[in-house]
């Protein structure tokens, strides 16, 4: 930028932001605003479909458990829950699991 060219005016325009972790696919990315957590449109598109997704259940389970009073409706609701948990450590294992092996690569390369 030259002396007579004034900086970039705007919200966080120009900001450089400490690296971060994408929430979704745990990759390292250069955040271009400081409440970033997604690394990109594809990313943030991904984390909230699944979040509504499953808000749809837990919806439906706890309308089973409470609205229907059927026996067995809250263990349901519980094994709902504990199966999102499995598939988030699942996945945040095979995040890590793929970041290590590249990071591996580029070493013996």
């Amino acid at each position: 930028m030259s002396a007579a060219t004034p900086p970039p005016q705007g919200h966080n325009r120009g900001a450089h932001y400490a690296r971060s972790r994408c929430a979704e696919c745990g990759e390292d990315y250069q955040p271009t605003r400081i409440d970033a957590a997604f690394c990109s449109a594809y990313c943030r598109k991904a984390h909230n479909d699944r979040r509504k997704e499953r808000g749809l259940a837990l919806i439906d389970a706890a309308l089973e458990w409470r609205g229907k009073r059927q026996k067995g409706g809250f263990l349901k609701f519980c094994r709902l829950v504990d199966q999102f948990l499995r598939d988030d450590r699942e996945r945040k294992a095979a995040q890590k699991a793929a970041r290590e092996a590249r990071k591996k690569g580029q070493t013996d390369a």
